[in-house]
């Protein structure tokens, strides 16, 4: 009993020391530091001062570089026990390794302060929007610290419980060994522990002093909008007295005119000028009128009183909020924080506006990605040889969207085929649908973040026949190798493609070999226009700046006419001055007589001139030309508007939908580590349900069954009649089934509420 007695107060004495002891701002100390593969890790000695990091030799010499903490990061693996973490900005890396745990610990948490502050210090929000921000920030880091806080407390009961349940046989000598590791493993988890404790307060701090600004925020924009609302109010009743003056008015001049007028065009109807400015003048009595002015002046009178019984009672509450609630009961209030400013990304406009607004406003932007490193050459180096789609790979190098939708974001130029669809030329359409062809290109030039690769069944759609007229359904219908099905409509045009690719990886790229056939038909006049695609090289994987290059020759054709249009995609070439991503290309008609010349970049425009005719009386026209994000789109993955809207929640969509992927929601959401742990996982399962479906084909064939393939749900293999192989050709019934909410053939691919 003295043992257990001398246990549990070495853990009361270690916690009370934790509480007790303050993070430092200023450090200093011997760290090593990498000096490259020749030299290893060398001893240097640091100190952390006024928002720098600085190192020399000896602590005796002057010191030879200074790194500027504001702007920079720090990274580092809670789970590598190699005590190496990394500091840098936008100049200079450092990669670093303390002594211990504990040295790096304390190392981490002290530049990470520094950094947070310097950086939250750089920031220009309004009072509401720093609130949130604050708030979001402050209890995601007592979040967190209270997850490692209970990991750490849960530990240290097992250890006190197995030291207790060996009183009776082990050996004192045995027992005091198992008591100093106790002691140990506390002392090492002491920092964490402080600092729990200063997330906790800085929450404290930061929610007792912003507690009524929210509803002050809330209340003045109200009064705002009912100012407005009480002026509109008595404009209205103006333009209604000058109305029945001017009635007055012309009926005195000519009593019959009104009924003259009516009787004699009420059967015209004009089109209305779309761009004509015109004003409503309400029908409305001059008693409703009043009668809404003075509902609106008593709500200011309420929203008034409201704020002052606010204000008053927000000393009283304070003392109310205590550390050890904000410890043990904060998901409530972080729910409404996180809906709050969640919703801040779903649209740009105002309730009202979303509510009176015919089509649905979508949002323009998608939360900013962290900025987290990753050292993906040691992760190719582990599976070299492997497929760049069989590798277990965190979220970091991907972007929020599966490749069901970077198939369906080629419809970002989707006008391109409607005007296409109105050229009576079949020449000049062809040249129209090649354009299209080379627009699909145009994102991989500044987007060269990798996809999620789909899960076999899953699915994605998107109705888009508000605004521009199609809708489109994906599926993933084959797991080996990946293969994507996909069908759009529209009025003017239907167009289908399956889509696989096969990479291969060497020491500075990735080449990609995409297959399979894309259809496009014309209802009005019958062409049908088929096409593969080119060959890409991902460059720089590893050191410098990721880029990509498509090359190759692809060849578009109409089977109805047998028109054919060549195209050359360039292919950068290091040992000669080349400018890169040229495409050229002709369009040759029946008797083989070249048409039309196609000249341009892949990543900005494409012209076209016309040389069946005179050539010299022929100007080049633009058939397409790119759109290029926003220059703050770097901080979300340089996504353009069209792609922020295709991951928006959207409800009635299948079960298996994209947006309903949970890995990818959770990167959207910047929940970057919970991501790669759900992405890992949803991997793995459908990695046993593939190997248990060969075991039980293995088993069928042995008894001599017949063991049915995978059937996609909305796609199904047959023969194309036009190229004459095997395609996944849409079955239909999607629309329907979302139209009657009726989602039960669909597999629970994600096991969502399961």
């Amino acid at each position: 009993m003295e043992i257990q007695a001398i246990v549990l107060e070495v853990g009361h004495i270690v916690f009370i020391a934790c509480i007790m002891t303050e993070l430092k701002s200023n450090m200093e100390g011997y760290l090593h530091k990498w000096a490259g593969y020749t030299k290893g890790y060398r001893w240097k000695y640091f100190i952390l001062s006024e928002g720098r990091l600085s190192y020399c030799k000896r602590r005796s010499r002057l010191f030879q570089v200074s790194l500027k903490l504001e702007g920079a990061r720090i990274n580092f693996d809670p789970n590598n026990f190699d005590n190496t973490f990394v500091v840098a900005n936008e100049m200079i890396k450092l990669f670093l390794k303390a002594k211990n745990q504990t040295d790096r610990q304390q190392w981490v948490d002290s530049i990470g302060l520094i950094i947070k502050q310097l950086n939250s210090d750089k920031l220009e929000e309004s009072a509401t929007e720093k609130m949130i921000s604050n708030l979001v920030y402050k209890f995601a880091a007592v979040e967190e610290t209270k997850r490692i806080i209970q990991k750490y407390y849960k530990e240290q009961q097992e250890d006190i419980l197995e030291i207790q349940k060996t009183l009776s046989t082990a050996s004192e000598a045995a027992i005091m060994a198992k008591v100093q590791s106790l002691y140990e493993k506390v002392k090492v988890q002491h920092v964490s522990t402080k600092v729990a404790l200063k997330a906790a307060i800085n929450f404290y701090d930061v929610t007792k002093k912003n507690k009524g600004l929210m509803s002050h925020d809330v209340i003045n924009s109200e009064k705002e909008l009912l100012s407005q609302e009480q002026q509109d109010i008595e404009e209205l009743e103006q333009r209604q007295l000058d109305t029945e003056r001017e009635s007055n008015a012309y009926t005195a001049e000519s009593p019959n005119a009104f009924e003259e007028t009516s009787s004699e065009s009420s059967d015209d109807f004009y089109d209305a000028n779309e761009d004509a400015k015109f004003e409503v003048k309400t029908p409305c009595s001059k008693e409703s009128l009043s009668r809404s002015a003075l509902q609106a002046q008593d709500r200011c009178k309420k929203l008034v009183e409201m704020e002052a019984n606010s204000s008053s009672s927000n000393k009283e509450s304070e003392d109310e909020l205590k550390v050890t609630d904000l410890l043990t009961e904060p998901t409530e209030q972080a729910q409404v924080v996180s809906i709050k400013s969640r919703r801040m990304f779903q649209s740009d406009v105002c309730p009202a506006a979303t509510s009176l607004a015919k089509k649905p406003q979508r949002r323009s932007r998608i939360p900013d990605k962290p900025d987290l490193s990753l050292n993906l050459w040691k992760i190719i180096k582990q599976n070299w040889g492997k497929s760049l789609f069989s590798i277990k790979l965190p979220v970091n190098i991907n972007e929020p969207l599966s490749m069901l939708q970077r198939l369906t974001e080629e419809y970002q130029y989707s006008d391109i085929l409607d005007t296409a669809a109105g050229k009576s030329d079949s020449c000049e359409q062809l040249s129209y649908v090649a354009a299209f062809v080379v627009s699909c290109y145009g994102t991989t030039s500044f987007r060269t973040t990798k996809p999620f690769n789909p899960l076999l069944g899953e699915t994605y759609e998107w109705d888009r026949t508000d605004d521009l007229g199609w809708r489109c359904v994906s599926e993933q219908v084959c797991h080996r190798p990946r293969t994507s099905a996909q069908f759009c409509e529209s009025k003017n045009w239907v167009c289908y493609q399956e889509f696989s690719v096969d990479d291969t990886s060497s020491y500075t790229s990735i080449k990609f070999e995409p297959k399979g056939d894309t259809h496009l038909k014309f209802p009005a006049t019958g062409n049908h226009y088929v096409w593969g695609r080119v060959k890409a090289t991902a460059h720089n994987i590893f050191f410098g700046k990721l880029w990509i290059d498509h090359y190759g020759k692809l060849e578009i054709m109409n089977h109805k006419t047998g028109e054919k249009c060549f195209l050359k995609f360039e292919q950068y070439k290091y040992c000669i001055q080349s400018e890169g991503k040229q495409v050229t290309g002709r369009v040759f008609n029946i008797k083989g007589e070249a048409a039309w010349t196609l000249n341009g970049t892949w990543d900005k425009k494409l012209e076209a001139e016309n040389v069946a005719g005179e050539p010299f009386n022929q100007k080049k026209h633009v058939l397409w030309s790119a759109k290029f994000p926003p220059k703050e789109a770097e901080k979300y993955y340089n996504f353009s508007e069209f792609a922020c809207q295709m991951n928006e929640i959207e409800d009635g969509v299948a079960p298996t939908d994209s947006r309903n992927r949970p890995d990818q929601r959770l990167m959207e959401e910047t929940h970057w580590d919970e991501a790669t742990m759900k992405k890992f996982w949803l991997e793995d399962r459908q990695r046993k349900i593939r190997k248990q479906r060969e075991v039980e084909k293995e088993h069928a064939e042995k008894e001599g069954k017949s063991w049915p393939e995978y059937e996609p749900v909305w796609f199904k293999k047959k023969l194309d009649p036009v190229t004459n192989s095997l395609m996944y050709f849409y079955k239909g019934g999607y629309w329907e089934c979302k139209e009657n909410k009726d989602w039960t053939i669909c597999p629970n691919i994600f096991r969502v509420g399961s």
